[in-house]
């Protein structure tokens, strides 16, 4: 039948979208949490619908900022950081590692790209050739809110917070209101921090001159 009425409405809370779905407030909703899927999966009134999506979740290195204006380090960081298990443990495999500013289903992407695999030791080897061998202290900002290519900002850097640890170095997790925490990027006060970014029309562009442009 064809639809007479088509009502939008805005609910930025995750479980509280979840919960219209389920009482049938709602018909659709859309980016639902990981950890909902098997709620959905184990209702027979509901179907779960998934598509690739055009996404990207990162974390920036202020370059500006010692230790990240050295590029040891930052290689060494990115071999100390397990995504997989991020990966595995926070979106329960339902995403993949990214190695590119461009999402995998999108043209121009490269799939033969050299990644950096979770190798700890090669981490303390680089970090002992930048002169930190005794290691560092920095902050890691966690994103206050949650969304699809980052649904559990926390758990992330938590996770990437132990990953650091293990090689000497220890990160202070701090976290803003969203709009400090977009205001505070903008002026590069944050030694590393969570982001990503998802695509308004599924250009490559809106990847590439977004993310690395000035």
């Amino acid at each position: 039948m064809p639809t007479k009425h088509l009502i939008f409405s805005i609910t930025p809370n995750v479980e509280t979208r979840l919960a219209k779905l389920q009482t049938n407030e709602c018909q659709i909703i859309p980016a639902p949490s990981p950890v909902q899927f098997p709620v959905i999966k184990g209702n027979k009134d509901l179907a779960l619908h998934s598509v690739e999506a055009l996404n990207v979740g990162y974390l920036a290195f202020n370059t500006e900022k010692k230790p990240f204006d050295n590029l040891l380090v930052r290689q060494a960081l990115n071999y100390a950081t397990d995504k997989q298990a991020i990966v595995k443990a926070v979106f329960l495999d339902s995403g993949t590692v990214a190695k590119s500013p461009l999402p995998a289903n999108m043209l121009g992407y490269k799939q033969d790209l050299p990644d950096y695999d979770y190798d700890p030791q090669k981490a303390k080897a680089l970090l002992k050739q930048a002169g930190l061998e005794n290691g560092a202290e920095v902050t890691l900002w966690s994103m206050p809110v949650q969304r699809p290519y980052n649904p559990n900002s926390r758990r992330i850097a938590e996770m990437i917070q132990s990953d650091w640890g293990k090689v000497g170095v220890k990160a202070k997790i701090v976290s803003y209101e969203w709009g400090e925490y977009l205001a505070g990027m903008r002026k590069g006060e944050h030694d590393s921090a969570l982001f990503g970014w998802m695509s308004d029309n599924g250009d490559p562009d809106n990847f590439a001159g977004t993310l690395l442009s000035c």
